[in-house]
């Protein structure tokens, strides 16, 4: 692959092709460091080479140990994603190091596993079932509960209407709207005293 055509979804697709055929292998230490290089790269501008200083990326990706790190850099190269250019000679210097496309022999796994399996979350989505409660549809449930509640609403209303008479409701309504005028005109002219 040419370096112009060198970018991280490239490099991240085809690190999860080799992750996903090589389970035994691969670790979340070896994701997390190769997607950590692919950045630094990335921010460098996708030069050939450059230096990787193991603290910088021990820091980056929580890696406590040396030993943790040096093991998942090991693996990197060994498995021909990463190249070393020149090795740190002392823990003052960094590794020189340049990015591998490293080419998997079967990259269709991945793919086809993921077609799979959003064909069969669309196929559970259209196969949904109603819920039932007692052998009845929970949407006719809610539509008679709901009926119910309005006609026993209307009820009270009808017998408030027939105790109090529509004389109290309409003086009721004029107090709530003066209320609220009064209301009104505290927030315009200041403070007043609203009953």
């Amino acid at each position: 692959m040419a370096d112009e055509d060198k970018n991280g979804y490239k490099l991240s697709r085809m690190w999860f092709n080799y992750s996903f055929e090589n389970t035994d292998k691969v670790s979340p230490v070896h994701n997390a460091l190769f997607l950590w290089l692919c950045e630094l790269n990335n921010r460098l501008g996708w030069v050939n080479k450059f230096a990787a200083p193991a603290s910088m990326s021990m820091s980056a990706i929580g890696i406590k140990t040396y030993k943790t790190y040096k093991k998942a850099f090991d693996d990197l190269v060994t498995w021909d994603f990463v190249h070393i250019i020149e090795k740190s000679k002392n823990q003052h210097t960094a590794n020189i190091i340049s990015l591998n496309f490293a080419m998997v022999k079967n990259t269709k796994a991945l793919d086809s596993a993921i077609v799979k399996m959003s064909k069969a979350d669309t196929k559970a989505d259209t196969k949904a079932e109603p819920i039932y409660i007692n052998k009845e549809p929970l949407n006719l449930l809610l539509c008679q509960m709901l009926s119910a509640l309005t006609t026993f609403l209307l009820m009270i209303l009808i017998l408030y209407l027939l105790n109090y008479g529509s004389n109290v409701i309409i003086t009721e309504w004029q107090r709530i709207l003066n209320l609220q005028s009064c209301k009104k005109q505290n927030r315009e002219f200041g403070q007043m005293k609203c009953d």
